[in-house]
């Protein structure tokens, strides 16, 4: 019984099973170095705030962080830089907890170089000052890896654009507007109380007049100016009529005051602007913080070792040269094109073409950028830079130049085209009529039916109803750019997936023996050996027989090809054919199994379809789908089974063919959503209407995309679908109570008895019943349909 619960023992730090027993466990000598880290700092109240906070494996330095001491890098790594203090902001992808967030924000007591670090839980960034005489950079990243927050370091932190200042613009326009709105509702109160002449009488007026001009000039600038731009483009979207009732407000507001013949509407005016930019304001708030546009460089290491004077040395991609040689070892990406002067090439293309299986190359033959070395180090020598190479050839499209529009325009400026030439039409009519009545009750009412139709009311329908539902699928791992992706998800009529990562896990593979049926001892001969090994393929084996694990002995594993070992008084040898046979097979994904020098069959493998993804594709039939993939015909069969008949299956699918093919449906006029998961994806996933990645894992590469969901909610794929159809009808709604808002005003605007307390009243209550219907409704959506 102690012996169970001995096994069941967690590590302290990380969690993972350990066999330690006493006051604190540790799984390996990694934590335990982390915990007296820590304890010599007084920082200990990390174990106490979350149970096993630290990461699962103890991130020890890796050796090619030298290109850390170069000027060049250190300096485009930087934020800021004095004499004394630099700045620098790391992502940080370990951050998960409250203690993550204790033991950052304590940072300056594990080295008195660090003056300061500011965490943002919510995007995982770590904002760190520190005195560069006595803490350089490198020396900051390398104490990041000890405590198990290894930073993320690509190619594209050398080319960020570097911004000091936080925009703290909306705030400051959401303040100057809710003062002034505050103040001169407060200022107004005599004349709603009825006295009159009191904005006159006390020159209330005439300081209401100076706590609007702030509002006009500065809070509402933007609306403005994005009006007069849409003019000038000749679109008459939602900033128009807000302009147009702005400018009203504000300038009959002025001359009533300034001529005395009334106090104005500049109450109504501050709220209408106030809170236009809180719906802005939250709009911007739902926004996830996931790069939505990473391209190759977020996928490229920011440094490679490179042959110099007979040593290596640590150098960033971007200074590497034609005709240089660098090394590429097991597990990372090749930054360049290049020819392989050295090694056992067996290069994994899956992020850049889709083909699962690693492809085996000759000294002298050609190596492309993007590819990841699955064997042993390599060496190339380097054709063409990082800029020119086959992959960034890809960024050269079209789709990467161009903003992306949508095919049908947004409902909202849909709406307010017609919105403002009914306004219009309703003024001049209303005008015409009391021209030949009373002169100054024309001007009144023209005034009126412009100040109280303004669509204040509709244009905070999208922020808080789609804004709101954005926030809401994010809790449930489907994170949308923006409100204008959920628009676009209404419509799509062609969903194309890629296969590798999205039909398919993205590790996870099957594996099937072809041979002789195995004995019981057999199976766990294989199982045993294969065990010992971490390669991809062992792994796959083993799961698959996960039988009884035996002893074994002489275990001799050559990096990509196999495995000799001895188990059971038998000498067992697994891997390819070129390493059993001394021959070579095109088909690299067999493992032969040879026992005692008599081959005994091979295995195959194919990657695992995801958890239901046939009901997944059964649920979309009403789409129309098609399947784009880098790998063979030989997997046609399967997706066959998967997908309904008529759906399009195109195999051997190079970018560029995929693009092409996104490119043809759109110019048919069809509306299409592709999903996929990695560079090979990306071209088709830029030109797409809606292009939206799986994710594995949330803070690992993802190409530009509208749209990222959680693999383990892919299931829940066509529940979205719905929710994001139901927000229309309850955008409908809201456009519909907005209206109902301006008719009561109008019928007080077109008689010319549009008081300034009825303006005060109907303005803002419309507002409020926008924004509280907005997220109520989505809401109570999400729980119906999510």
């Amino acid at each position: 019984m102690l012996k169970e619960i001995n096994i069941q023992t967690k590590c302290d730090h990380c969690g993972e099973t350990c066999d330690e027993t006493g006051p604190l466990n540790f799984c390996c000598n990694g934590c335990k170095q982390i915990y007296l880290l820590l304890k010599d700092s007084d920082l200990t109240q990390y174990y106490d705030i979350e149970k096993h906070p630290g990461v699962s494996r103890y991130n020890i330095v890796p050796e090619d962080l030298e290109y850390l001491k170069e000027t060049d890098a250190v300096l485009k790594i930087l934020s800021f830089r004095d004499e004394k203090l630099s700045k620098v902001n790391f992502k940080l992808p370990a951050i998960h907890c409250a203690s993550c967030l204790y033991l950052l924000e304590n940072l300056p007591k594990l080295h008195a170089g660090i003056s300061n670090c500011t965490v943002n839980f919510l995007e995982k960034k770590a904002y760190i000052t520190f005195e560069h005489d006595q803490i350089e950079l490198f020396e900051l990243v390398s104490l990041l890896y000890k405590i198990g927050y290894e930073p993320e370091l690509n190619f594209s932190k050398l080319h960020e654009e570097k911004n000091t200042t936080v925009d703290r613009s909306l705030l400051l326009k959401i303040g100057v507007a809710g003062f002034s709105f505050g103040n001169i509702m407060l200022l107004s109160f005599p004349e709603y109380l009825g006295f009159a002449d009191a904005a006159s009488s006390y020159y209330l007026g005439y300081i209401n007049i100076l706590l609007a001009l702030p509002v006009f000039f500065y809070s509402g600038y933007g609306y403005l100016s994005d009006a007069v731009k849409n003019i000038k483009q000749g679109n008459l979207g939602i900033h128009v009529p807000l302009a147009i009732g702005m400018i009203t407000l504000f300038l009959r507001s002025v001359y009533e005051i300034l001529s005395t013949t009334g106090e104005g509407y500049l109450d109504s005016f501050a709220g209408f602007v106030l809170f236009l930019l809180i719906g802005q304001w939250f709009q911007d708030f739902t926004k996830k913080s996931i790069a939505f546009d990473r391209d190759y460089r977020s996928y490229f290491p920011i440094a490679i070792q490179v042959l110099s004077e007979n040593s290596w040395i640590s150098k960033s991609i971007d200074k590497i040269e034609v005709d240089e040689i660098i090394k590429v070892r097991s597990g990372e990406i090749i930054p360049c094109d290049g020819e392989l002067i050295a090694g056992n090439a067996q290069i994994d293309y899956s992020f850049v073409t889709g083909e699962t299986t690693p492809k085996s190359m000759s000294i002298g033959e050609p190596i492309f950028a993007g590819g990841k070395q699955t064997s042993s180090s390599i060496e190339i020598k380097v054709s063409k830079t990082v800029d020119q190479g086959y992959l960034t050839q890809l960024w050269q499209e079209s789709p990467f130049k161009e903003a992306k529009s949508s095919k049908a325009e947004l409902l909202l400026n849909n709406i307010s085209k017609y919105f403002t030439w009914t306004i219009l039409a309703i003024a001049t009519l209303t005008f015409l009529f009391w021209i030949f009545v009373d002169v100054s009750t024309a001007f009144r009412s023209i005034t009126a039916v412009l100040i109280v139709a303004c669509p204040c009311a509709l244009a905070l329908s999208v922020p808080f109803i789609l804004g709101n539902a954005t926030r809401i699928l994010g809790k449930k791992e489907f994170y949308a750019r923006s409100t204008e992706t959920l628009e676009k998800l209404l419509d799509i009529d062609t969903i194309v997936f890629d296969k590798t990562g999205t039909i398919t896990e993205n590790k996870s593979m099957n594996a099937a023996f072809i041979g002789n049926p195995l004995s019981a001892t057999d199976r766990d001969i294989i199982f045993s050996v294969t065990s010992q090994s971490s390669h991809p393929l062992s792994t796959a084996i083993s799961q698959e027989i996960n039988g009884t694990l035996r002893s074994v002995s002489n275990y001799v594993e050559v990096p990509g090809k196999g495995i000799i070992a001895e188990c059971e008084g038998k000498l067992v040898k697994i891997g390819s054919a070129s390493f059993i046979l001394g021959a070579e097979n095109n088909d690299e994904r067999n493992v032969i199994i040879e026992m005692s020098h008599q081959i005994i069959g091979h295995y195959t493998f194919e990657k695992k379809l995801r958890r239901n993804i046939s009901n997944i594709i059964t649920n979309l039939s009403s789409y129309k789908l098609a399947l784009l993939s880098g790998d063979n015909e030989r997997e046609r069969s399967r997706m066959k089974e998967i997908f309904p008949e008529g759906a399009v299956l195109n195999f051997e699918q190079s970018p560029k063919d995929k693009l092409k093919y996104i490119k043809e449906l759109q110019a048919n006029g069809a509306s299409v959503m592709m999903v996929g998961d990695g560079l090979n994806d990306a071209g088709a996933l830029k030109q797409s209407d809606v292009g939206m990645v799986v994710s594995e894992d949330n803070n690992t590469f993802t190409p530009a995309c509208d749209a990222i969901i959680s693999s383990d909610r892919l299931a829940g794929f066509i529940q979205i679908l719905d929710y994001v159809k139901k927000l229309k009808v309850a955008l409908i709604g809201a456009f519909i109570i907005a209206f109902l808002y301006n008719f009561i005003g109008l019928g007080f605007a077109v008689t010319g008895n549009l008081s300034p307390i009825v303006a005060a009243i109907l303005m803002p209550t419309s507002s409020i019943t926008i924004m509280v219907y907005g997220l109520l409704v989505s809401k109570w959506l999400s729980l119906k349909l999510l």
